[in-house]
């Protein structure tokens, strides 16, 4: 007999593909309406001081941490029925490119790096724009990378935070790219990181031909410290043991997985390690 109707649809929402494929639902639309984005650089222990009153004031808030820098990039976006507007602008892959550049210039000189980007980021001037939501939710990624993520209780994030950068800046000279740090609310998916309440998440990156084996011995011990719940679709070294501290519910997935594919048809070599079980 099929489970009831709810435990399918929390067990589904994040299925990672073990449960099947979804043939038809029904999705809840709304108009199309606008955002209104301001980007400002701050420094970063200020951004983190006021991390939790700017995600209650702000319909998104994100903000991006520069490595061997005391400023970080702030980025707010809230609805508005304004007229479209465009203050400033900035190149994402053009500032990328002067990063490892920089990086490469004073790899063995972090010092020099924090002087000249902190001169830089502090005489930046703030951007603001207006449009609409998919044009300034969304973001063109030409440069590759590695990436790991981590969805941490709100709790002790930003102590999380702070030490991870310490951590790169001791540890790794080599790396530019920004960490993103950014707040979810809480669902009910049985596996969704955010089951349960709003977790931060932090992500860290490393350019696609730079190492990131750092990402496991360095970093992601102090995530999963904290309880950090890893990024399904980014880097991580769980396997069905850790995963099981971690949900609440992972039991209940692994027996409803079971039950809806016994023969293990949809089971992959990486949904084999994630949920300790043999590929058909």
């Amino acid at each position: 007999m099929a489970p009831p109707i709810l435990i399918c649809w929390n067990a589904a929402r994040v299925s990672l593909g073990a449960l099947g494929v979804v043939t038809q639902a029904e999705v809840s639309v709304r108009p199309a309406f606008k955002l209104h984005r301001k980007s400002k650089a701050r420094k970063l222990v200020d951004i983190m001081a006021d991390a939790e009153d700017l995600w209650a004031m702000h319909r998104n808030f994100e903000f991006f941490v520069l490595p061997f820098c005391d400023y970080a990039l702030q980025l707010t976006h809230d609805e508005t029925t304004a007229p479209n507007l465009h203050i400033g602008s900035s190149d994402d892959e053009k500032s990328l490119r002067d990063l490892r550049l920089m990086r490469s210039m004073t790899k063995r000189l972090p010092g020099l790096r924090r002087r000249v980007l902190n001169a830089f980021l502090g005489g930046t001037k703030d951007e603001e724009e207006i449009g609409t939501s998919f044009e300034l939710l969304a973001s063109v990624r030409k440069t590759r990378f590695h990436e790991m993520e981590y969805h941490l209780p709100v709790a002790g994030a930003m102590d999380v935070l702070a030490e991870v950068v310490q951590t790169i800046e001791r540890e790794r000279p080599d790396v530019f790219f920004p960490l993103e740090v950014r707040k979810t609310a809480a669902d009910t998916g049985w596996l969704s990181p955010f089951e349960g309440a709003p977790r931060v998440s932090i992500a860290v990156h490393a350019h696609q031909p730079d190492d990131y084996a750092w990402f496991f011995d360095r970093i992601e011990p102090i995530f999963r410290r904290k309880g950090g719940r890893p990024h399904w679709g980014k880097l991580h070294s769980l396997g069905a043991r850790d995963l099981g501290d971690l949900y609440p519910r992972f039991g209940d997935f692994q027996r409803l997985r079971r039950e809806m594919d016994p023969q293990g048809r949809l089971i992959n070599p990486h949904l084999a390690a994630l949920f300790d079980v043999a590929p058909a």
